[in-house]
């Protein structure tokens, strides 16, 4: 009479593919013989779900790279999302550097707001899907400084290595040297 049994499975919330086990049936005992074939492979399917996810991307221009103090810098921030799924409550935020005054902030999606630190809400981006914002600020004093940008989302993120970028800028002085023409 064929006989059976349980071989028991912990389920667990881990994505981790199906698993396979090889189950090979030898040297019975008590008079009792092995029919054909006497090897099977046992697939055990993983019914967990992965959970939502994406990968934001941050990229940050400065520029001009050189400016004088009293001119116009401007950041750019592009932010995209790789996927594999949307991104929802995706924000950038980005502290200024003391070495500028702020100017205005716009996003092409979304809304900026702050003065030294800028915060955009720019909502959700689905896969593939980018938004560049626009920080303008007006350089007050010389030397180089870095400006960072990051992004965050709702959603768990793949990759937060990249999350986050910076720009360098270097500002000098305008000098002004008189002139003098002799005849």
């Amino acid at each position: 009479a064929p006989k059976s049994f349980t071989i028991p499975i912990t389920d667990d919330a881990l994505v981790e593919g199906n698993e396979s086990v090889n189950l090979t049936l030898s040297n019975p005992t008590g008079g009792a013989t092995l029919g054909s074939p006497s090897t099977a492979l046992l697939t055990i399917l993983d019914n967990d779900v992965p959970p939502p996810g994406a990968d934001l991307t941050l990229s940050k221009t400065a520029g001009p790279d050189q400016v004088v103090v009293g001119s116009s810098l401007i950041y750019t921030i592009t932010v995209a999302n790789n996927g594999p799924d949307a991104a929802s409550g995706v924000i950038v935020t980005d502290t200024l550097p003391v070495s500028v005054a702020f100017g205005f902030a716009s996003a092409n999606q979304g809304t900026c707001s702050g003065s030294s630190t800028i915060t955009c809400v720019l909502g959700t981006l689905t896969k593939g899907a980018s938004v560049t914002t626009t920080i303008v600020v007006t350089v007050t004093a010389g030397g180089t400084f870095t400006n960072t940008a990051t992004a965050t989302s709702n959603i768990p993120d793949s990759n937060t290595s990249n999350n986050q970028a910076a720009a360098s800028t270097e500002a000098g002085y305008r000098i002004f040297l008189p002139l003098v023409l002799k005849n």
